[in-house]
């Protein structure tokens, strides 16, 4: 369809079972609390140096955090 120049039928891109699946990990991303912070594989959350480090100087990555825009 699209070699020929139409758009496909937005319904006919995705299966059921695919939808399903969507719609499952959509609703398993959504959350009231803080996304994790991820910079390595961890064993042990707790007691791991680069977590507690960012949790020490409060890097958290919260909605009201600042985040400084890169200068052109």
């Amino acid at each position: 369809m699209v070699y020929r120049g139409r758009m496909p039928d937005s319904s006919k891109l995705l299966g059921e079972a695919e939808l399903v699946l969507l719609k499952r990990r959509i609703f398993a991303m959504k959350r009231d609390n803080l996304p994790p912070v991820v910079t390595h594989n961890m064993v042990d959350d707790e007691n791991d140096p680069i977590i507690t480090h960012l949790r020490r100087i409060n890097l958290c990555n919260r909605k009201e955090d600042r985040v400084r825009k890169k200068k052109n």
